[in-house]
Order: C-alpha cells, then sequence, then structure tokens
C-alpha cells in the first residue's frame, strides 16, 4: 500500500466515525430533549431541562476530532495526523469500554449505548484506522510533506 492510498483508507475511516458519532450525537440530544418536552407537557412540569451525560459530549467530541483529523490528512499536515490519532484512540476505548461493560453496568456508565457487536465493529475499524497511521508508511508521508511543504 502506498502513501496515498493509506491516506485515503485513513480520512475514509474518519469520515465514517465522524458520520457514525455525529448521528449517535444527533439521535441522543434529539431524544432528551423531545422525552424533556414531552414530561413537561404531560406533568405540566416547567424550568426543567433535558441532562446531557458524558457520553453525550464525548459523542460531538470525537466526531468534530475525526472531521478535523480528516481534513488534516488531506493536507498531510502533521497536527491533522496528532488529532486523527487521538479521535481513533478515543473512539476505540471507548467502544471497547462499551462492548466490555458489564451488563448492569452499562446503564450506570452510559446515558447513550450502541450493541456489543457494533461497539466491536467500531473498536476494530479504530484499531485498524490508528495501526495504518502509525505505520512507518504513514509517518514518512506526513514527515515528507512537512519537510517539503
Amino acid at each position: 500500500m502506498n502513501s496515498n492510498t493509506n491516506r485515503t483508507v485513513v480520512a475514509l475511516l474518519l469520515g465514517i466515525l465522524a458520520l457514525a458519532y455525529g448521528l449517535a450525537a444527533y439521535l441522543s440530544f434529539s431524544l432528551e430533549d423531545a422525552l424533556t418536552a414531552i414530561a413537561h407537557e404531560f406533568f405540566w412540569a416547567r424550568g426543567t431541562h433535558a441532562i446531557h451525560r458524558w457520553d453525550d459530549w464525548f459523542f460531538i467530541a470525537i466526531c468534530a476530532l475525526a472531521t478535523a483529523g480528516a481534513v488534516g490528512t488531506f493536507l498531510r499536515s502533521m497536527w491533522g495526523r496528532v488529532i486523527s490519532l487521538v479521535a481513533f484512540g478515543s473512539s476505540s476505548l471507548g467502544a471497547l469500554l462499551i462492548a466490555l461493560a458489564p451488563e448492569s453496568w452499562r446503564g450506570v456508565w452510559f446515558s447513550t449505548w450502541v450493541d456489543r457487536e457494533v461497539a466491536v465493529l467500531i473498536a476494530v475499524l479504530s484499531i485498524v484506522g490508528f495501526g495504518l497511521l502509525s505505520s512507518q508508511l504513514a509517518k514518512n508521508g506526513f514527515l515528507h510533506s512537512e519537510v517539503s511543504g
């Protein structure tokens, strides 16, 4: 695999992560807001707002990091590589935590989660992207572009 193919695959994986985490964040925020509004109307409760937990914000952060990393990867910038490594690493750790968490703890740790099979798939994609970006070929491609650019 050459440097351009490697960069394209990494950017594609980052795009998939950005879409997946962006969709998860959108669904999480919109469902919580919608259910809170319904509860307000049903119980005539005023002044209460939807509470967004840490994992909702985590989805948004990974979406933003993956998007910025994909742009930086196409530009062959070193900051794009660093951001991409953070996005892949965070995504893989979060997905592995969801996949390996005992069933009784999942509701305590997370307000939103996916099935274990999907979490394993996200973790594998993230680890593959992390590995591709950590390869010597990728390092040389980014280093060469920084030196020549």
